[in-house]
């Protein structure tokens, strides 16, 4: 229904809603909650998703054993219904933290400065608010080859303005190259088998309208699937098998690409080193792509080269999270750093396929001799270990310590640089 009446409606139940719990739900609660359900209820139904979520912000505002309905009993509400903290819901609106995402983003996403501003450029106009309400939060298409940063962007976007990287919806196109694969998106057409199944994409648009919808590999899905999508990419909507319409218009939608690699690219170090400028890369996209679908871009953005100085600032950066992980399970890890770093990189260069590479590295020959050293002892908290000269040599991780009733203050020798859980 038009707003107007929503509106209406809305103000004739809040009514009756204030006079059964015994409190005011005044008009700044009610817009509230009409904003909310707007923005987090997408594929509810109108005005009841509002009038539910004020019932329950009613029962909250008693429980509190306040007299008023506020905003924040609103939140809780509908973070409860959400099964997200109430922090999450705000975050990605906040002024402030929207000002810093590109500060946040270029501390996770190494070497690709250039990518995240086009990014910030067009997500924070449209988080405000200040373009047209009928289209997706953002529509890009990452161009470049595996192993740049591209699908990482895609997972910390997710973290940063939806709370938590859960809200990644991930599917890879590779896998739908032939022209029934479509269906598999939306749910096979009545009277075929599995029809009473939902579709991979609407599917897990219904349960997470607010969310990074990333489609990897773009060119490798039949023009069927292309056809298909027009309709998500330019007005945030796609009708599942069923007839039932998903709103997707509080999702960033990110394709991925590697269709220009070849011709336009050239082999140089790690990755790639790009020949052409950004513009350049409508000519080899329309060997690809049809018009209308690149048109319903927002902005193609190109993923430079990695640098051998990018990877060891992502090696750097995978063992501090390692590092984390570890902390999480009361269990420390002493090393030298630069040497620790050195000898993966080494291992990279086995590899060569980019960042990658370096969670196959740290998992093979890091995190598994750790895991079997882990399982041959007693389970315990406060477990200390060290990569010594017999790690690097052959791969055996030493105990130092365990089971300590404190953990000891680790002290670094001055050019050596141990990593722990607690730091002195």
């Amino acid at each position: 229904p038009e707003p107007s009446l929503v509106r209406s409606i809305v103000r004739r139940e809040a009514a009756q809603l204030a006079e059964a719990h015994q409190v005011v739900i005044d008009e700044s609660a009610q817009e509230a909650a009409i904003r909310l359900a707007d923005e987090y209820l997408r594929n509810g139904h109108q005005p009841e998703s509002t009038i539910e979520l004020l019932d329950g912000s009613a029962v909250a505002a008693r429980v509190a054993r306040t007299s008023q309905v506020l905003e924040s009993h609103i939140h809780s509400t509908l973070a409860q219904r959400l099964g997200r903290p109430v922090a999450n819901l705000v975050r990605g609106h906040d002024r402030s933290s929207l000002a810093q995402l590109e500060q946040r983003l270029n501390a996770q996403i190494i070497g690709q400065s250039e990518a995240v501003a086009k990014l910030i450029g067009t997500l924070i106009h449209r988080r405000l608010g200040l373009s047209s309400p009928h289209r997706p939060q953002g529509v890009f298409l990452f161009c470049g080859p595996s192993g740049v940063g591209k699908t990482e962007m895609a997972r910390v976007l997710a973290s940063e303005l939806y709370g938590d990287s859960r809200h990644l919806i991930h599917i890879d196109l590779g896998e739908y190259g032939n022209r029934s694969s479509a269906d598999a998106l939306i749910g096979a057409p009545p009277g075929y088998l599995r029809s009473d199944e939902d579709g991979i994409l609407t599917g897990a648009l219904a349960k997470e309208p607010n969310s990074v919808i990333l489609l990897d590999e773009i060119e490798k899905a039949h023009p069927q699937t292309h056809n298909l999508l027009l309709g998500l990419l330019d007005s945030g909507r796609i009708t599942n098998n069923r007839g039932r319409t998903l709103d997707a218009r509080g999702c960033i939608i990110i394709l991925t690409s590697n269709a220009i690699a070849q011709g336009t690219l050239r082999r140089g170090g790690i990755g790639f080193v790009p020949q052409t400028s950004a513009p350049d890369l409508i000519t080899p996209l329309t060997e690809q792509f049809a018009p209308e679908f690149l048109g319903r871009m927002d902005d193609i953005i190109l993923f430079k080269a990695l640098t051998a100085v990018d990877i060891e600032a992502i090696v750097r950066l995978r063992l501090r999270e390692t590092e984390q992980r570890l902390e999480e399970r009361e269990i420390q890890l002493h090393y030298d750093l630069d040497r620790l770093v050195k000898w993966l990189l080494a291992r990279m260069d086995r590899l060569g396929n980019g960042a990658r590479g370096i969670a196959q590295v740290l998992d093979r020959e890091l995190l598994q001799p750790l895991a079997r050293a882990l399982v041959e002892i007693a389970p315990g908290p406060n477990l200390v270990w060290e990569l010594d000269n017999d790690f690097f040599q052959a791969g055996r991780v030493k105990l130092v310590e365990k089971h300590l009733a404190v953990p000891r203050k680790w002290r670094p020798a001055e050019k050596e640089h141990q990593c722990t859980t607690r730091r002195a």
